[in-house]
This record gives C-alpha cells, sequence and structure tokens, in this order.
C-alpha cells in the first residue's frame, strides 16, 4: 500500500475534523482543524517521528518499527505527552495554551488554541534587520514567559525564531515545548541532543552535559541576534573553534557590524547573554532584561535637561503617541487623554483614558508590514459556501490610516472534501441519454463538467496548500490555476484570493482590472471581506477613479455581512466627516456594531467618546460598558482604563481590588501603565497585600515597556535596598533609563 504521513483532510479524531496540514517536522504534524461541538478552530499536534514510524493509506493508525527503535518510540511519545502536560499547566498570554490531550491512533495527540499570525522567524524573513525599540517590543514579553517556565522549574531548551509566533494583534507567544525539561531532574536515557545550530548553547552538543536557565538565556541572546543581522547568528560550535584558534568571536563581529543602530549597552548585553563558558552568561532571565533595557549611553545629562528645558513641546507631542503625556498631578480629571501621577524620588502612580490604539506589544513602524492572519469569524458566506471556514487577515485593532487596508492578507481555508489528489481531475459527470435513442458512440459527446461541492473544496484546499507552502513546496502559479478553476464555478473564497494575488502581483503581474473583476464576482457571492477590499479600491482611487458613492454603498454591504472591518470604516467617514457629511449618530450605530462584532479597538474608542463627552454626551455606565467589552476582548489599553476608573471611583464606586484585577490583566498584555500602576499598588499595599519585591518585578516590566515613571521607581527601589538588594549602580542606571525616556525629575535626581 502506498504510504502517507499526515491524516487525510476531513478525518474526524473525536470532535475534531482535520482542516488542513500547518507543518510537520521531525517528530510530529501540526493541522489546523474544526471544533465540531463549538463551532471553531483549533490546532492539533500528532507525535509522528517520521524516521521510525509510517501510516500506511487508509490506515489511520501509526506503524511504529520493531525492536529497539519501537522502544524509542514509546519513550518518545511519552516525552511528547509529558510537553503536553507541561504547557497545559501554563496560564500565560506569553505562551501557547494547551487545552487536553490524549492517546489515539497508536499514537498521541493534544489540542491547542489557533491563534492567527505568523513565526517570528517568518517576519525576519520579510523585514530584515529591526529597530532595537521594535526588538524590545517582541522580546521582552517573552523573557515573562519565559521567567514563568522557569519559576516552575522547567527549561524550554528551543527557543529560536521559528518557535516565537506574533500574533494580529503583535503580542509574541512561544511555543513548542517538545524539548522542554524539568530542571529539577529528568530520566537518564540517552538520546541524541536535538539542537539548532545559532542558538544552542555549547552545553546543548554534549548529551550528558548539565543544562540550567542560562542554557535559554543564550537562545534569546541568538533570537535577539536574529533580529539584529537579519540572519541566524554563527554557531556555538564555529564560534568555540575560532576562539580556540585565537580568532575574532564571529559573533562579536557580528554584532559591531549593526553598532551604529543600537545601544551599547544593549549589544553587550545580547553578547554577554552567549557568552561561550556558562558561569559567564546572566544566571536569571530578570538580569538579563534589566542589562537589555538599562541603557548607558544615551545623550548626557546636561545635554538631556537643555533639551527638556528648551524643547518640552516637541517632547509631549513625543509622549501623545505613547503612555507618558505628563501633567502634575492637582485633581484627578478624567476627560481627553490624561496621565497624572505624583513623584517625590520613588514611585509614581499615572492616569491613561485614551482613545489611541498603543498596544505594548505592537511592533512600531513594522507593524503595517507584518502579515499576519486573522480569521473573519463573523464573515457570511454564500449559499454553497454556508458551512466552509473562510479566510481572512485583517487587523482589527488597528488604528492606522485606511491607507494601509489593501495589505490585506487572507489565509484559512474551506477544507470539507475527503477526495485524495488523484480525484481532482475526475470531475467530470457524463450526463446519459435517458431515452437510449443515441448510439453509444454518441455518448461521449454528451459530457457536461460538473463539480461536486467535495471536489471543490478539495481543489480550493490544494491551491492553499500551494499558494503557502503548507506541506509542499510553494508554488504560485500552480495555485493560481487551481484557485481559477474554483472560481469559475463561483467559490467565492477562491475569487478573493485570486483578486489578491492580481492586486499585489503575487505569482502573477499585476493587473487592476483583473482584481476589481475578481473582488466584484466574490462580493456578490456574499464574500464580506471581498467587498471591504473593492470599497478600499474605490475610496483611495489609487488604482482607478475615485468614487466615493460607490465605496460607501459597498463597505455597507461588506458592514451588513457582518465584517467588522467595514463598520469601522463606514464609521470613520462618518465621524470625520471629510469624504461624506459628518454624522455622530450614523457613526456611533456603525462603530457599535463593529464593537459587538469582536472589533476590540472600536469598543475602547466608543468607550472613550462616551467619557469624554464631546461628540456625544457624557455617559460614564456606556463607557464602563464600552471598555468591560474591549477588555474582555485582550485590550490592553482598555483593561488598565479599568483600572483607574476603580481606583479612583471615577463614575462608579471605588474598588482598589477591582483595580487590581484589571490592572493585573492589562499589565499581562504588556500594557505600561497597568505595570506601572500594579506596582504602585503592590509597593503601597492598595487592594492587595503590600510585597515589595513584586513591585520590583512590575516596576522592572514597566520600565522595558519604555514606562519613565517606573524606571524612576525601580531606581529608587535599588537606592533603597526595597524588595531587592541595594545598588547605586542599579540605581543610577534605572534613573538613567527615565531620563532618556524623557522623565525630567529622573534627569533632576541624577544632576
Amino acid at each position: 500500500m502506498e504510504k502517507q504521513s499526515h491524516l487525510p483532510i476531513g478525518y474526524r479524531l473525536q470532535e475534531y475534523q482535520i482542516d488542513r496540514v500547518l507543518g510537520q517536522g521531525g517528530f510530529g504534524i501540526t493541522y489546523l482543524a474544526t471544533d465540531v461541538n463549538l463551532d471553531k478552530q483549533i490546532v492539533i499536534k500528532e507525535f509522528f517521528p517520521k524516521e521510525f514510524s509510517s501510516r500506511e493509506s487508509n490506515v489511520y493508525s501509526i506503524v511504529s518499527h520493531k525492536g529497539d527503535e519501537n522502544e524509542l518510540y514509546r519513550y518518545l511519545m511519552k516525552k511528547f505527552l509529558s510537553e503536553a502536560k507541561i504547557l497545559a499547566s501554563f496560564s500565560h498570554p506569553n505562551i501557547i495554551t494547551v487545552t487536553r490531550f490524549f492517546e489515539e491512533n497508536s499514537t498521541a495527540y493534544f489540542i491547542m488554541d489557533y491563534v492567527k499570525g505568523e513565526s517570528l522567524k517568518s517576519y525576519i524573513e520579510r523585514n530584515g534587520s529591526l529597530s532595537q525599540d521594535n526588538i524590545e517590543k517582541i522580546i521582552i514579553p517573552i523573557l515573562e514567559g519565559l521567567k514563568a517556565v522557569h519559576k516552575k522549574n522547567f527549561l524550554h531548551r528551543d527557543i529560536a525564531p521559528d518557535n516565537i509566533y506574533l500574533t494580529i494583534d503583535g503580542r509574541p507567544i512561544l511555543i513548542d515545548f517538545g524539548s522542554a525539561k524539568d530542571t529539577i531532574g529528568d530520566e537518564s536515557k540517552s538520546l541524541a541532543t536535538i539542537v539548532k545550530a545559532g542558538y544552542s548553547a555549547p552545553e546543548q552538543y554534549i548529551s550528558s552535559s548539565i543544562h540550567t536557565k542560562s542554557t535559554d538565556i543564550y537562545a534569546i541572546g541568538g533570537v535577539i541576534a536574529s533580529m539584529i543581522s537579519g540572519d541566524t547568528p554563527p554557531e556555538a560550535t564555529k564560534r568555540q573553534l575560532e576562539l580556540y584558534n585565537g580568532m575574532p568571536d564571529p559573533l562579536k563581529s557580528l554584532l559591531n557590524q549593526h553598532k551604529s543602530r543600537y545601544s551599547k549597552s544593549f549589544l553587550e548585553a545580547v553578547l554577554k547573554s552567549m557568552s561561550i563558558k556558562e558561569s559567564e552568561r546572566f544566571q536569571e532571565v530578570g538580569e538579563f532584561q534589566y542589562a537589555l533595557v538599562m541603557g548607558d549611553d544615551a545623550p548626557s545629562i546636561e545635554d538631556k535637561i537643555k533639551l527638556l528645558e528648551t524643547n518640552e513641546t516637541t517632547k509631549f507631542e513625543k509622549k501623545n503617541k505613547g503612555f507618558l503625556f505628563i501633567l502634575p498631578l492637582v485633581l484627578l480629571v478624567v476627560t481627553g487623554l490624561i496621565y497624572s501621577m505624583f513623584f517625590s524620588t520613588k514611585k509614581e502612580k499615572k492616569i491613561t483614558i485614551e482613545v489611541k490604539d498603543i498596544n505594548s506589544t505592537k511592533i512600531l513602524s513594522d507593524m503595517n508590514k507584518t502579515v499576519v492572519v486573522r480569521e473573519d469569524t463573523n464573515s457570511t458566506k454564500p449559499l454553497s459556501d454556508i458551512n466552509k471556514t473562510v479566510v481572512v487577515r485583517e487587523d482589527i485593532n488597528s488604528t492606522e490610516s485606511l491607507s494601509d487596508i489593501n495589505k490585506i492578507v487572507v489565509v484559512k481555508e474551506d477544507i470539507n472534501g475527503t477526495e485524495l489528489l488523484s480525484d481532482i481531475n475526475k470531475t467530470v459527470v457524463v450526463k446519459e441519454d435517458i431515452n437510449g435513442t443515441k448510439p453509444l458512440s454518441d455518448m461521449n459527446k454528451t459530457v457536461v463538467k460538473k463539480e461536486s461541492k467535495n471536489t471543490l473544496s478539495v481543489t480550493y484546499n490544494f491551491a492553499l496548500m500551494y499558494d503557502y507552502g503548507a506541506g509542499v513546496k510553494e508554488d504560485k502559479p500552480k495555485a493560481i490555476k487551481l484557485y481559477e478553476e474554483v472560481c469559475n464555478f463561483s467559490h467565492s473564497l477562491a475569487c478573493k484570493r485570486l483578486g489578491e494575488m492580481y492586486e499585489k502581483g503575487e505569482g502573477v503581474k499585476k493587473d487592476i482590472n483583473k482584481t476589481i473583476k475578481l473582488y466584484k464576482k466574490s462580493c456578490n457571492l456574499n464574500n464580506a471581506l471581498a467587498c471591504n477590499n473593492l470599497a478600499y479600491i474605490y475610496r483611495s482611487g489609487t488604482e482607478t477613479k475615485k468614487d466615493i458613492y460607490k465605496a460607501i454603498k459597498i463597505y455597507q454591504k461588506s458592514c451588513d455581512l457582518n465584517n467588522s472591518l467595514a463598520c469601522k470604516n463606514i464609521g470613520e467617514m462618518y465621524e470625520k466627516g471629510k469624504e461624506v457629511k459628518e454624522d455622530i449618530n450614523r457613526a456611533i450605530e456603525v462603530y457599535t456594531k463593529s464593537c459587538n462584532l469582536g472589533n476590540s479597538t472600536i469598543c475602547k474608542n466608543l468607550g472613550f467618546l462616551y467619557i469624554k463627552g464631546e461628540k456625544v454626551e457624557k455617559n460614564i455606565t456606556k463607557s464602563i460598558n464600552f471598555y468591560n467589552k474591549s477588555c474582555d476582548l485582550n485590550n490592553s489599553l482598555s483593561c488598565a482604563n479599568l483600572g483607574i476608573l476603580y481606583d479612583y471611583g471615577e463614575g462608579v464606586k471605588k474598588d482598589k481590588n477591582k483595580a487590581v484585577e484589571f490592572y493585573k490583566k492589562g499589565c499581562e498584555l504588556n500594557n505600561g501603565v497597568a505595570c506601572a500602576n500594579l506596582g504602585y499598588m503592590y509597593d503601597e499595599g492598595e487592594g492587595i497585600v503590600k510585597d515589595d519585591k513584586k513591585a520590583v518585578e512590575l516596576y522592572l516590566k514597566a520600565c522595558s515597556l519604555k514606562d519613565a515613571q517606573s524606571c524612576a521607581s525601580l531606581g529608587s527601589m535599588y537606592e533603597k535596598g526595597e524588595g531587592t538588594k541595594k545598588s547605586k549602580i542599579k540605581s543610577k542606571k534605572s534613573y538613567q533609563k527615565a531620563c532618556n525616556l524623557g522623565y525630567k525629575d529622573a534627569c533632576s535626581i541624577l544632576k
């Protein structure tokens, strides 16, 4: 029988139906699947060590080889289930979530949440070298996740760009714990160590060596080095050989090539994290994190103070884009944009009620370049597509200008068919002469080509596989050919994807006329995203004649089909009144629909509109309701704002315990303001038991997220030895960081 590796498309594994293969490595296969009970997409990881196991066609159980290899198979499967148990024990926004695991088909599986996005590896491949600010926004949350791993006495041992995932809202997630190890002890089974060149520490090349937290820290350093250079850093063994032969360290040479773009202390921290000698590396993640963020090569204090005294307006304009527009706190004023604090030489709490979407994990100027995947869960499908899962990539949390809308890429598919590839071309159905009046020789002349629903689904699925290189070598021209076949039979998703390919020139020459034609066809088949894309083309007028009337009409159809982004776009047009007559009531109506469809940023902005009370009547109750919905949708700033409202009793009964809850969630989602205020609560014992050590951790995290006041508070903690060992050096560096971030009082302290 013909051998195959993955489970067939459409296969039912308990309550999960296999949609497609996402990837396959040496020890496992990852599938996109649908939980038919909950009607939602999930990811399944299957244990499948391809070197010594196989699956026969039409037989779903895995067959392992005999003898020693069978014993090894059983041992590795046990380790695979251990990975699942490790992941299931974590509840952290920067660690992948495992919901269950089980054994079946003579192998093991575990189920994970499906998050839309891309690997850091593919992000680096597309964008090359990243800025220091962008690197920190990715790596600091990963360090927070790694702290949680180490706190439970586990090591990851396989950290690399392909094991870090970036979600559509910019949240980095640490994935693939297949090599994770309990640091307290492990079975003394002799197995070859799996290493990744450039990221594995020297000790990982020796099977009998002892691994420590610094082993993971080395790998994190390698990930940062790859983001600096845009390529894989030098392998540990090569570095050892070069150093042994008296040659310069190739890693140091690599980092020096980029020294003009990064602070000296930042590069030194990366180099130390990747020291060949384990004892010379950072021994704790917190130490590494501190070294990364506490740069000491910024402008002199004198220059900084002079700048602040002579150009404060410029400073505050810049801060309006972030978290730190600073005002002296005399009264709690909840209006517009508020940042308030009190500061001696120590702690501060700040207030932020802000309309802009400032998610601390977003990747700044690179965000618009990020190819991320987001399912349009609200999209309404046409006719035969009703039960099909759509594909979409839309950054529904984005508040960027609409000129970026056409950068949408879509990725998720409808896979209901179970036919094999060899059946794809068997799409001809013979129309029989039921009256028997035609001679036999004429029968073949009555062939009518008619695609079955399952065949169209399978063809579309294979088009996706060739399009994105999932399980096969990427082949855009072949994907286009298959998309065209199914589009001809009114498959809305295929027509939409073809439109995108002609719009962007993916595997074909750009052709805006074909793009419009294909988007129109897909839109007429009630594909909401195609309608949205078509409306953008008419609205922007960059590729065809601008037509606002058409744009509004098509946006409205997309919004009626429950596309949250289209509703948002209509709302913006009516709110701003630049392209159509201003109509705030109409704007509120479509904004509310967008919010109800799960757009967390629009929910947040509605909360702000009602708390500000300029364009609409002020209504704190409505504001809190919208902020609650936004926070439930994991909008970090909304969680921080709710914390502030309960902290100060603005529009609600003052409740410090609730404030702590919201600050905790906001901080978990990497909001610097939430972390800063939560640190203050622990520092002062407000709403929670006083814990100086926890306050230091939170101030450090907030400082890592560019919160200047937290850096100053951290400096005070180090200065006085509260919650940490007293350190004049660390205190000075913390104050320096606060000063560098524009905090004038910290500059004065240093002076």
